[in-house]
């Protein structure tokens, strides 16, 4: 009635009370009945939503309990683990204090051991119990996955690992970190946004498995990227609503160990995935105190671990000269960039070309916390070289970095993304997949080319990596540690030529392009390593030569090849003939029939066909000398015929040409005299002809 009333405010029929009444019966059971549903409604949601809270404290109850135990279990293991631990420990350290009594020997072979033997047997009973692995595993929601888990993983803290989270894109916020470990928060929003963004590089999509090596602030980040099917996903569902589900694992560490982090993370994340369950993170928190532990115990300084996961080999292959075109030119401390896809192609690359610059790879990861030796041999170099003191070393960057980097005068980065390949980012140089590489400052063209020592050092390397790759062939010439050491010993040949001469541009600089030696000069690097290095030692130690003049061509190498070859044969073929000689009615097959020698010296069936099966060999052998001598007969004839044939030809060739050359000289005198003659008679005429005229 009132909403008649405010529809219609100019009517002005009046209403009776017996209208009114029949109004409010009309409306009322109505009103009533639409407040019951809703009281009722709301009764339901009320106790729906108490059944999940009552679900959800359940639910996260169990957790905690199941969480609690394995943290139980755990502890136990590890109580029991360091008590057995100390108990060997106290036991050794008892008999090398002679506090045991020894059973007696009578025979005296209870000798004292070694100190050594002694030491190294406490050192084997302290790591043993760290290396043992439970027998029973904890309970997990996919048992047939197995969890690192189940191995004793001792926690250590401060180490390198800062943290391992997991990225994922949802699409509706776009790219987030889902979960990080431990909960402790080390990084700030701004950098959990970045680390979000860069583990899912551009174009990753394109492939069902990616990585990538980036920085983030002063921390070095290690992406391990995959995509499933949402169908084989096993936990919840709710906020998918792709085919697809993205996600990836990121190691964030305090040290740029981009290679050896990778090795184990790519492994940690096949299993997280395979297991379908991403609300299970024990896996990734194993993954986090393992690696702790592992670069905690490893002395980055003399171990090779932290080249693993770079491969050198595959980056000579792919750039074969030009990698030496790479390597002098990042020495001159200009703005490199490498583009492709997938990522990790681009990072591998520029990992493996900073592993060619000796010590790098540990400086980068040590610092300058660590003291050298005097004598030692990058104490006396002064290397490495301090090439990313001023050069911006980033295996990977995204678009959202390219403002930053226009500001910076040197750096050595890679993307995917194809705006750095179309010349958004000012640059000296870009690399792309095609291995084409974009020169963009023409006057840096002649500092670019190599020598022929350069080519000749750079081709052998090559060669021994191709013969590397080869099974048959594999060895330590060609492998990795081989490939660094020839750059070590050929970046060691460079500085001894420098020092030579005061620092001053000597004659065997052309040896490694005056040009380029004239820019590295001006780079800040060489002038930190010429106020730290010691000329003297650096030429003692090293010859000042190119280093291509102490390796081999490779012509000289197949001529030594074939040399071998060559002796070899002779060798096998003097030894054929040095056997023990035996007449040739002796080699020659018995006339007698093999069945009068087995019943003569009754020999078995089997050794009559043996007989036969030897005399046909010898048969075939007197065949192939027949037929060899034959070939030579054939030869020698044949040599024979031919130099008949050459001097016969060569007989009559000069008899040619002797009548050739007697006739020419007859036709000559025969045409002189004739001219003669008719010069004479032409004179005489004129003479008479002057005379009678006069």
């Amino acid at each position: 009635v009132k909403h008649q009333a405010r529809a219609c405010p100019m009517e002005t029929t009046p209403v009776t009370g017996d209208q009114k009444q029949d109004a409010q019966s009309l409306v009322e059971p109505e009103i009533l009945k639409d407040s019951e549903t809703q009281v009722e409604e709301s009764q339901v949601q009320e106790t729906q939503v108490e059944e999940a809270q009552i679900q959800e404290a359940q639910i996260q109850e169990a957790q905690t309990q199941d969480a609690h135990a394995q943290e139980q279990e755990a502890q136990a293991h590890e109580a029991k683990v360091h008590a057995f631990t100390k108990e060997q420990v106290s036991q050794s350290q008892a008999k090398v204090e002679g506090q045991l009594q020894t059973p007696q020997d009578p025979f005296g072979t209870n000798e004292p051991k070694p100190q050594a033997e002694i030491l190294g047997a406490e050192l084997q009973l302290k790591i043993e119990p760290l290396l043992q692995v439970e027998e029973q595993a904890p309970t997990s929601r996919s048992p047939e996955i197995p969890s690192l888990s189940t191995s004793f993983v001792p926690t250590v803290e401060g180490g390198a690992i800062l943290a391992v989270c997991v990225a994922g894109f949802h699409h509706l916020r776009g790219n987030e970190v889902e979960w990080i470990f431990p909960d402790e928060q080390r990084l700030t929003s701004e950098e959990l946004n970045e680390i979000a963004i860069l583990s899912m590089p551009d174009q990753a999509h394109l492939r069902d498995k990616d990585h990538c090596f980036f920085r983030v602030g002063q921390y070095y980040c290690i992406s391990c990227f995959q995509q499933i099917n949402a169908s084989d996903v096993q936990g919840q569902k709710t906020d998918i609503t792709r085919s697809k589900v993205q996600k990836s694992v990121v190691a964030v560490s305090s040290k740029p160990l981009y290679g050896a982090i990778h090795f184990t993370m790519s492994s940690v994340t096949d299993a997280y995935f395979r297991q379908g369950v991403f609300e299970d993170t024990s896996i990734l928190k194993s993954a986090y105190h393992q690696l702790n532990f592992r670069f905690k115990a490893m002395n980055i300084d003399t171990t090779d671990e932290i080249y693993l996961g770079v491969s050198i080999q595959d980056f000579i292959m792919k750039f074969k000269q030009k990698s030496l075109v790479l390597f002098k030119f990042m020495w001159l401390e200009k703005r490199i960039v490498f583009y492709g896809v997938p990522a990790s192609t681009v990072c591998n690359s520029i990992l493996s070309l900073v592993s060619l610059m000796p010590n790098m790879v540990p400086s980068l990861a040590m610092g300058d916390t660590v003291k050298r030796d005097p004598k030692d041999e990058n104490c006396i170099f002064s290397l490495p070289l301090s090439i990313f003191s001023k050069t911006y070393l980033a295996p990977y960057v995204a678009i959202q970095h390219i403002d930053d980097l226009r500001k910076r005068d040197s750096l050595l980065v890679g993307s995917s993304n194809m705006l750095y390949a179309t010349g958004a980012l000012p640059c000296d140089l870009v690399i792309d997949n095609s291995l084409d590489f974009s020169w963009k400052l023409e006057d840096v063209k002649k500092a670019r080319k190599l020598t022929e020592l350069d080519k000749k050092f750079i081709d052998y390397v090559i060669y021994y990596v191709e013969e590397s790759l080869n099974e048959d062939n594999a060895g330590y010439m060609g492998s990795d540690a081989w490939i660094r050491l020839m750059f070590r010993e050929y970046t060691k040949h460079v500085l001894s030529c420098t020092v030579d001469g005061d620092y001053g541009f000597t004659k065997k600089m052309t040896d490694f392009n005056e040009e380029w030696f004239q820019r590295w000069k001006t780079t800040e690097n060489f002038m930190v390593w010429q106020q730290g290095v010691n000329p003297q030692a650096v030429v003692r130690g090293t010859k000042p030569v190119h280093f291509g003049n102490n390796v081999p061509s490779i012509l000289e190498i197949f001529q030594d090849k074939a040399i071998l070859k060559a002796n070899q044969l002779q060798s096998q073929w003097d030894n054929y003939w040095k056997s023990p000689s035996q007449s040739p009615r002796d080699k020659s097959p018995s006339k007698r029939s093999p069945q009068r020698e087995g019943r003569k010296g009754g020999n078995t069936q089997l050794e009559t066909r043996e007989r036969a099966l030897s005399s046909s060999d010898r048969k075939d052998g007197g065949r192939e000398r027949k037929l060899s001598v034959s070939r030579e007969g054939r030869e020698r004839k044949a040599s024979a015929t031919g130099e008949g044939r050459e001097r016969k030809a060569s007989a009559t060739g000069e008899g040619r040409e002797r009548r050739t050359s007697v006739t020419g000289e007859g036709r000559e005198r025969k045409a002189s005299a004739t001219g003669e003659g008719r010069e004479r008679r032409t004179s005489v005429t004129g003479e008479g002809r002057e005379r009678k005229a006069s």
